[in-house]
């Protein structure tokens, strides 16, 4: 492929006209990709927050603005100067602009959160409001040298103020873990953004907040949480330098070491350094866990309006964005919905329900991270919602005929359950007003009394007849993914012609029809699909030991029998295993490779 950049860089003085088109954003993107498809890009050191070692591949889906600037900008511009024989340091966009671009729009955003997911967010900011390609966006990681830059001695005199100053708006990136919610920079962004009378737009990887596809969400619930005191820096100096501007004292730099002639200490020309290290006695600590310090604990309350005041400014904003395409409140809620096939919920009810699922193990003190779906059930719907009605007709106005289905484990973690069905939810762009129905949600309090069979004869086929496709949640837990129910439940899927996606926290993976942009979704769980190409239905499991000849029995009753099941399924789940095999590049993934291809009947 071309390199995306020319002979030689065009030095750039003003850094507010050093932002990046659309277009350079796309090339950025597009030599990522291949540089992860040719496994160039690894780990330079153990990252436990991937739960990779030194030297692995970073895949497409993992890798960050941090990655992009420690293993391409920096060392390719190093390279190329090298070359050149000038030896000079600069930013990317010097790199590959010709001229000076001023910026246009600013994206406030977080180094650690995925860069595909920025540029979805970049894409769908163009496409809302029918951008060129030319348009100039000014990204910190590309305008800045990350070599060392000069940021002036006042917040005021850094490219972030000017730049905004310059820009029609600004946008905050909200990624999926709600990184840039986090930092201080993001905040000052925002603050000089209010300042400026910038327009401000908040957008996640699923669109804008506000939009039909994201008026709830763990996203959506983050920003409207958001505390500017909880935000961290990687410089604790520039933090506290930040604290100090957001809550109005009246020296930016107090608290921070001054030469004799009063000017900040820079150690290696840049690093700020805090002049006073005591930690506060009492209980404030800092969200990474760790004790704040005394002198920000007395900045918060000296200051306690400005910062609240800035905080209810995103508030609003937030929330007023967020409640755009809800439900009117005088819709007449809690009507019974007879028929259990109709009890579908919307993406944004089940938001709603996950959040309530939070506040309550908050307040019960059952751990989140070990929270199954059976002690959901059990503890919180059949104790909240009464007798009489399920949880999904306490909350709708009628019934709602669902588009997927969801087949789960009861006995996987909740938090589990419900990353894996934002993932499908991204993964097919699914809006706050797409139905899905899920057996929880559906049942009323007394699972006895809606039991498979007893109250309904025939609900279920009727409910897989009137659906789109079904989505399957797994998790790495062999027991759970080895139950015949669940394997039955897929057969009969395959043979219908619906759409089956398979999800799980990491990823989704579509096994009929393809996703928009291909057939997996970030990166669907290796380690559960090694487990789904070995399922042997002759061995797996369920709760009632009299089901399985029954059920073995249908299979074998089925067109293909047994043989022709497992093959499809191992079809299905090959790709993530030979993926995976092929970046290890051992002679047992080798042997693996082998192993999955080459068996009995089995085509790709």
């Amino acid at each position: 492929m071309p390199v995306p950049w020319p002979d030689r860089g065009t030095l750039i003085p003003a850094l507010e006209h050093r932002a990046i088109t659309v277009q350079q954003l796309r090339d950025v993107r597009l030599l990522l990709q291949r540089l992860c498809e040719t496994g160039l890009l690894k780990e330079a050191r153990d990252n436990p927050n991937r739960g990779s070692r030194k030297d692995d591949h970073i895949d497409w889906y993992q890798l960050n603005l941090y990655d992009i600037c420690d293993l391409v900008i920096k060392p390719l511009i190093v390279h190329l100067e090298g070359k050149r024989r000038l030896n000079r340091r600069y930013s990317w966009v010097e790199l590959v602009a010709e001229r000076d671009q001023p910026a246009q729009i600013l994206l406030s955003h977080f180094w650690g959160g995925r860069f595909r997911d920025f540029m979805v967010v970049v894409d769908e900011i163009v496409r809302k409001q029918a951008l060129n390609t030319k348009t100039a966006m000014w990204v910190c990681t590309f305008a800045n040298s990350q070599f060392g830059e000069d940021f002036g001695v006042s917040l005021t005199d850094s490219p972030f103020w000017k730049a905004i100053s310059i820009a029609e708006a600004t946008v905050l990136v909200v990624d999926r873990e709600g990184g840039s919610l986090t930092r201080a920079w993001c905040a000052l962004e925002l603050h000089f953004t209010h300042q400026n009378g910038r327009q401000l737009h908040i957008f996640t990887p699923s669109g804008q907040v506000g939009s039909r596809r994201v008026t709830s969400g763990p996203l959506v619930e983050a920003i409207g949480e958001w505390d500017v005191r909880q935000c961290e820096a990687s410089q604790a100096a520039d933090r506290r330098q930040i604290l100090n501007f957001l809550g109005g004292a009246l020296n930016e730099m107090e608290g921070l070491k001054l030469d004799d002639n009063g000017h900040v200490l820079l150690v290696d020309g840049w690093k700020k350094q805090l002049a006073d290290l005591t930690l506060t006695e009492g209980p404030l600590c800092r969200a990474i866990g760790e004790k704040e310090w005394a002198y920000e604990e007395k900045l918060f309350q000296d200051f306690d309006k400005q910062f609240c005041a800035l905080n209810a400014t995103v508030h609003k904003f937030v929330m007023d964005a967020a409640t755009t395409g809800k439900q009117r409140s005088d819709i007449e809620l809690g009507r019974p919905v007879p028929r259990l096939e109709d009890r579908g919920v919307t993406l944004g009810q089940l938001r709603n329900f996950i959040r309530s699922v939070k506040t309550w193990s908050s307040n019960s003190r059952a751990d989140w991270e070990t929270l199954t779906t059976r002690a959901v059930f059990t503890d919180l719907i059949q104790r909240r919602w009464g007798k009489d009605l399920s949880y999904m007709e306490s909350m709708s106005s009628g019934k709602q005929m669902a588009q997927f289905k969801i087949d789960h484990s009861w006995d996987a973690c909740f938090k589990d359950t419900v990353s894996a069905i934002e993932w499908h939810a991204e993964a097919r762009r699914l809006g706050d007003d797409d139905i899905y129905w899920i057996d929880i949600l559906a049942y009323r309090s007394s699972i006895e009394r809606e039991s498979f069979e007893e109250v309904q004869t025939g609900w279920r086929e009727q409910l897989n007849a009137d659906i789109s496709g079904v989505v399957f949640l797994w998790v790495d837990r062999e027991e759970l993914i080895t139950r015949l129910w669940r394997m039955y439940e897929l057969q009969q899927c395959l043979s219908t012609g619906k759409i089956i996606d398979f999800s799980c926290p990491s990823g989704a993976l579509a096994c009929t029809h393809a996703f928009q942009g291909g057939w997996e979704f970030g990166l669907f769980d290796a380690g559960i699909a090694r487990k789904l190409v070995k399922v042997d239905c002759l061995k797996c499991t369920a709760a009632d030991a009299g089901d399985i000849d029954m059920l073995l029995a249908k299979f074998r009753a089925s067109r293909g029998g047994l043989s022709r099941f497992h093959n499809n399924l191992k079809r299905i789940a090959a790709g993530p295993v030979i993926r995976n095999a092929a970046q290890c590049g051992t002679p047992e993934s080798v042997q693996e490779i082998i192993h999955v291809c080459g068996s009995s009947n089995f085509v790709m």
